[in-house]
């Protein structure tokens, strides 16, 4: 027969196994961010990434979105990616990549630099 014990030490282990299942439920609940999304926020912004041209509303639009969209880490480092291998990629200006955000009114939780770290 097992002891009183024993079963409530089962009990508080399966009771903080389901704690943690349903935190990490809440935590994706709202829908977890992938490059093709992130990509779509900012290509209205290339040119102006690219040479620094005149910015259009959507491209602020988009960045406000990207921004509300990372406010879990796990989304803000598949975005922080993301855009890191953009700015590789699509010879994007360090320069005009970190303005961006600021010019749309927005702090987006990394610095969109090729040299971002985007696991910190």
């Amino acid at each position: 027969m097992a002891s009183s014990g024993m079963i409530k030490t089962t009990h508080v282990v399966a009771l903080i196994m389901c704690a943690v299942a349903l935190a990490h439920l809440a935590s994706n609940a709202e829908g977890a961010i992938t490059c093709s999304e992130t990509m779509t926020k900012v290509l209205p912004c290339l040119n102006y990434l690219r040479t620094g041209s005149s910015m259009s509303a959507t491209c602020c639009d988009g960045v406000r979105s990207l921004d509300s969209m990372t406010r879990n880490t796990p989304n803000l480092q598949t975005a922080c990616a993301c855009l890191v291998q953009a700015a590789k990629s699509y010879g994007i200006s360090n320069v005009y990549a970190k303005q961006l955000p600021g010019k749309c009114g927005v702090k987006l939780g990394f610095a969109f630099d090729v040299n971002t770290d985007c696991s910190k």
